[in-house]
């Protein structure tokens, strides 16, 4: 599984769209589509603040590095 994808499954697992995951970590949703639609590669920070934003492990996102 690309890490866009798992991006996008966590965000969808957590029942949030776009717009709620982007106003939660404070990034803008064009940019969390971006991601999403591989067209961006996510950085280190933004892989943890997601993951303590939805309270999962940090693993489940950064074992795709």
């Amino acid at each position: 599984m690309k890490i866009s994808e798992k991006i996008k499954s966590a965000r969808k697992a957590a029942g949030l769209n776009q717009q709620q995951l982007a106003d939660l970590m404070g990034y803008s949703r064009v940019y969390i589509n971006y991601l999403e639609n591989d067209k961006y590669n996510p950085s280190v920070v933004f892989l943890k603040k997601m993951a303590d934003s939805l309270k999962i492990d940090k693993k489940e996102l950064f074992i795709y590095l």
